[in-house]
């Protein structure tokens, strides 16, 4: 007798890509809760050539090939950045370990392999180069040199030029990945390779690339996310050996929220969309895939309910002041701190209603976050927003 399939046997998990399209073994297995939604989509051509009888469609030919993958679950703040990288520019910094500070004695160049250093640095030490959106971390090779020292840099070269002077410092866990609008170079995000168990088979979806990262709380239930993207056609993989890390998932009443930098405590619910359509570009050229899966520009928009203390909150939408929007979720300390943080700089309030269908008045707002150019990266240009993740893990995991 046969039987169903098991759905709670379903595993998720996502590698970053070296090469768009080149399937990537996972990395990070992803909690999810509520639907996987995989949706190879193909399109089927009919035809419809008059053959002498009173039919419309004699066939249909197969077309271009895509696939959908959506899914939601629990904030967890070590796989958060995989659909948060649809923003595309990254930059990494760590935590000092306290000892073993230096500067360049020279200048670097962007695909640089090494530094010139002021102090000798051990071989295996994971240093930071710079600060702000330029920062780099990256693993230090055999020092040279008398000194000035000669470190060679492991891992990747230099994305950036770095300044005589500029800081070299040991850094260890934890680590903090802020998210902006890349607006440079492609202005194309980082691709994903989905591994799917579905309890029976696996399937493995390559190329994928996120269109929009959701995220929600109230004060009584967890901070929630959904994510949405586009990628090749699934083939078959291999079943997955998953590993999960202790990081919890975080309760909406630790989070604090701030409104034109001043702390409240009146939010009672938020929601943040963070979205960039994906268009799938056919072409003939002798496949079925798509030319290109293309990000497109970058909107943020939400929604916030508050208890109504006053006409704050009102005034705001009625004068149209755009105030900044700071939603900061932290848990653990030290080694193991981590968390999200959402920063609007400028949130453009669209609606606000007051609404009595409780014993107490509340606020209802729904906003937009309008681009500025404080919430930028590296790249520059205006972004609507910056999220800053904070996790134990390396640079190089979401970018």
């Amino acid at each position: 007798m046969s039987m169903p399939i098991a759905s709670y046997r379903s595993i998720l998990g996502l590698g970053k890509e070296t090469t768009p399209g080149t399937i990537a073994a996972p990395t990070l297995f992803v909690p999810f809760r509520g639907e996987l939604k995989p949706k190879d989509h193909l399109k089927l051509l009919p035809d419809n050539g008059m053959r002498g009888s009173a039919v419309k469609t004699y066939d249909h030919i197969p077309g271009p090939l895509h696939a959908e993958y959506d899914w939601s679950g629990d904030v967890f703040a070590d796989s958060i950045g995989i659909p948060l990288s649809l923003l595309g520019d990254v930059t990494v910094t760590g935590t000092p370990t306290g000892s073993g500070a230096t500067t360049l004695t020279a200048a670097s160049i962007v695909g640089a392999s090494s530094v010139l250093s002021l102090a000798s640095i051990p071989a295996g030490t994971l240093v930071q180069v710079d600060a702000g959106p330029i920062a780099e971390i990256r693993t230090t090779g055999t020092p040279t040199g008398s000194g000035p020292y000669t470190i060679p840099l492991t891992g990747a070269p230099l994305a950036y030029p770095h300044a005589t002077s500029a800081a070299l410092v040991p850094v260890t866990a934890p680590f903090t990945h802020a998210f902006s609008t890349l607006n440079s170079g492609t202005t194309q995000p980082p691709t994903w390779t989905v591994t799917d168990f579905n309890g029976l088979t696996t399937r493995q979806f390559a190329g994928l690339k996120f269109s929009e990262c959701a995220l929600k709380f109230n004060g009584d239930g967890l901070l929630e996310y959904s994510a949405k993207a586009l990628s090749l056609a699934s083939v078959l993989g291999t079943v997955p050996v998953p590993s999960y890390t202790p990081v919890t998932p975080m309760p909406g009443w630790s989070g604090t929220v701030a409104i034109a930098g001043t702390s409240v405590t009146y939010v009672v619910d938020a929601e943040v969309s963070i979205k960039r359509p994906v268009t799938p570009i056919p072409a003939a050229d002798g496949s079925q895939a798509p030319y290109a899966l293309w990000s497109e520009e970058v909107e943020v928009s939400g929604k916030l309910t508050v208890v109504m203390e006053d006409e704050t909150e009102l005034l705001r939408y009625l004068q149209n002041t755009k105030p900044a929007l700071d939603i900061n979720f932290t848990q653990g300390t030290g080694a193991n701190l981590s968390g999200i943080r959402l920063r609007m700089s400028k949130c453009a309030y669209t609606l606000a209603e007051i609404n009595r269908g409780k014993k107490y008045a509340e606020i209802t707002i729904t906003f937009e976050a309008d681009a500025n150019v404080t919430d930028v990266g590296a790249s520059g240009g205006y972004s609507p927003i910056k999220a800053t993740v904070t996790n134990a893990l390396p640079f190089g995991t979401f970018k």
